[in-house]
């Protein structure tokens, strides 16, 4: 994850962060064309989803923020740039995309569905719930060089919610 001039690891938090992108997206791409022209969430999309190495850099030059490994990353970026950028043109038909060859397709394609017979309104008023400052959809916690281990911090994260494996646990050990 890359956020102004620092890159981030992510210890946990990827399929969140993929998930919620991906739905950012939908939204933008389920409203009118005519409204993508206008809204403040194309100018949020651009902002929260892309970065620029300099600040002067025009739009077309902007990068996905979050990297994915190279099986995902076409795909990924692919969702995230269509019609945004000369070179990925609008998904005109988002249900042929190939369920096959990546679950972000799949992820992409059942959030288009669930909002197709959604307002404009009704689309404005999720992105909002999903950007808008008091609604603390992420939560950071960055570590500096010499802190607590990052693997003891995702193994407390985790026993709170769902059991994690005898193999997991081990694992984090081993980290540890």
């Amino acid at each position: 994850l890359k956020k102004g001039l620092s890159a981030y690891y992510v210890i946990d938090g990827q399929q969140r962060l993929t998930t919620l992108t991906v739905l950012a997206k939908a939204i933008y791409d389920s409203l009118s064309k005519e409204t993508r022209k206008d809204s403040g969430i194309t100018t949020d999309i651009k902002s929260y989803l892309f970065y620029k190495n300099n600040t002067s850099d025009p739009f077309n030059k902007s990068l996905v923020r979050i990297s994915h490994s190279r099986i995902d990353a076409k795909y990924y970026n692919h969702i995230i740039r269509a019609g945004l950028f000369d070179d990925c043109p609008e998904i005109e038909d988002y249900n042929a995309l190939e369920s096959s060859e990546s679950r972000i397709y799949d992820c992409y394609k059942y959030f288009r569905n669930v909002l197709k017979d959604r307002t404009e309104e009704q689309l404005h008023k999720l992105h909002d719930a999903l950007f808008e400052e008091e609604n603390k959809v992420f939560v950071l916690i960055v570590l500096e060089h010499g802190d607590v281990n990052e693997q003891c911090i995702f193994d407390t994260i985790n026993r709170a919610g769902k059991k994690l494996s005898a193999a997991d646990i081990i694992k984090n050990n081993l980290f540890k």
